[in-house]
């Protein structure tokens, strides 16, 4: 592919952000098959026209675009909040359960509750099979069989 010399100063260098025009087919027979390409980080491409670009810095559902490994190392899960210019560094790593925790741009400060998600032993479970519900006083690491 080449840069179009046909487009450029025109829908994809007055967008925003400024995009590449990209043709395939440069040759005079071949018309409105050139695209505006959104320059990294932002992602989107448009067909003759002018691209609407997302700023994804997760650009793939485990953040490893962003975040690298700093959720996965914490065995956390990644979560990417929003896709426009305003969201930028919004990804979130989310502790797993029975851990509870959040943090954006970072790895989570984790804390243990018995009492959320699939448990060990299933405290929840043997708590609701009683028609009762679990209520974990201390949220510590350390403060295990509180419930």
């Amino acid at each position: 592919p080449a840069l179009c010399p046909s487009c450029v100063g025109t829908a994809c260098s007055s967008g925003l952000p400024p995009q590449q025009c990209n043709d395939p087919d440069p040759t005079p027979g071949s018309l409105s098959d050139w695209s505006c390409l959104c320059p990294a980080p932002y992602t989107g491409a448009a067909l003759a026209a002018t691209a609407t670009c997302l700023l994804d810095e997760c650009a793939v559902a485990d953040c490893a675009t962003c975040a690298g490994d700093a959720c996965a190392a914490a065995g956390q899960t990644c979560r990417e909040g929003g896709t426009t210019a305003a969201d930028s560094l919004d990804w979130s790593c989310d502790c797993a359960p029975p851990f509870i925790g959040t943090a954006v741009g970072r790895a989570a400060a984790c804390t243990i509750d018995e009492c959320v998600g699939t448990c060990v032993s299933c405290e929840a479970d043997r708590c609701a099979a009683a028609g009762q519900m679990c209520v974990d006083p201390d949220h510590d690491e350390k403060s295990v069989f509180d419930w």
